[in-house]
């Protein structure tokens, strides 16, 4: 509007000059043209640039939305293996082994972990199906993944199958130190052997029954634990067993968005991956067909064969 403003005065003024005032007068109105069409441009270019901001805003609030409707579409938590359990105190096999005594034991020294030798990565990993004495256990890192807050509320576990105590092999690995600081794990307890098995308050306290030491389960755990979106917590989670043989899984038991759900807990992983969701854990036996233990220091590690008499 402007632009045509400015021309009309000019051709006005341009009908009282003489020629070469007029010729004057015309490439002025051709530069004032430029000019015009060079502000159109630019106002043009700037409402195509705000139109593009605009555009792109909306559409990465709407990737947003999209991605929040996933997430809270799908599970209200992520599980990741966890590194506060350590294994249980002994292992047994249904069947009794081949004489072990005096084959060196893979304490972890050298750095390798290989399943098919003798040493720790053979009693959580090997093929012969090692099973925890007394007690069993998981560490699992769970992550919020819904917008929302995220409820833990416990675990719970079902298709449990129990029999008489393993009393083929019995092995005693070295002991193992603390895992040194860090943020402390949410840790539970179960009696799989009970009637009713609850989530119980743990204490890795040293009470000896059989022969071996024990952890503490105190009362119901009642409480719960709120993860807000992309928050973490470690739980541990210890299963004991004291007169059985027992078979089970177990779900974390979480309540989010007005819905309760039950999420099956690894008990083994390969590679970052769940591989299996089958927990196990055996009593200690009356005896065993034949036992073992390690003996030696770090990193020169030694399979014994003990008497049954001696197997404490």
């Amino acid at each position: 509007m402007k632009t045509r403003q400015m021309l009309a005065a000019v051709a006005g003024r341009l009908r009282g000059m003489s020629r070469a005032s007029k010729l004057a007068g015309g490439a002025l109105v051709f530069l004032v043209s430029v000019l015009g069409l060079y502000v159109a441009w630019q106002e043009l270019r700037t409402i195509s640039v705000a139109d593009q901001r605009e555009a792109t805003t909306f559409q990465q609030e709407q990737a947003q939305r999209a991605r929040e409707s996933e997430l809270a579409a799908g599970e209200p938590v992520t599980l990741a293996p966890g590194s506060s359990y350590y294994g249980p105190e002994a292992y047994a096999l249904l069947d009794p082994l081949p004489d072990l005594d005096g084959v060196a034991f893979d304490d972890g020294a050298a750095g390798i972990w290989d399943p098919s030798v003798p040493g720790w990565a053979w009693l959580q990993e090997g093929p012969e199906n090692w099973v925890g004495v007394g007690q069993g256990g998981v560490s699992v890192v769970v992550e919020g993944k819904h917008p929302a807050t995220v409820l833990v509320q416990g675990v719970e576990l079902r298709d449990r199958k129990c029999e008489a105590p393993i009393s083929g092999t019995r092995f005693l690995p070295p002991t193992i130190g603390s895992g040194g600081e860090g943020a402390p794990p949410v840790f539970l307890g179960l009696d799989v052997e009970s009637s009713r098995p609850v989530p119980r308050t743990y204490e890795d306290a040293r009470v000896v029954e059989k022969g071996m030491n024990r952890g503490v389960l105190g009362e119901p755990w009642t409480e719960y634990v709120a993860l807000e979106q992309g928050d973490a917590r470690t739980f541990d989670i210890r299963f004991e067993a004291w007169t059985m043989h027992c078979l089970f899984e177990v779900d974390l038991v979480v309540y989010s968005q007005g819905e309760t759900y039950e999420i099956p807990i690894p008990s083994e992983w390969r590679d970052g991956v769940a591989s299996d969701y089958t927990f196990e854990v055996t009593a200690p036996a009356d005896s065993y067909r034949v036992a073992y233990r390690t003996a030696g220091s770090f990193g020169s590690s030694v399979i014994q064969k003990i008497a049954q008499s001696d197997e404490s």
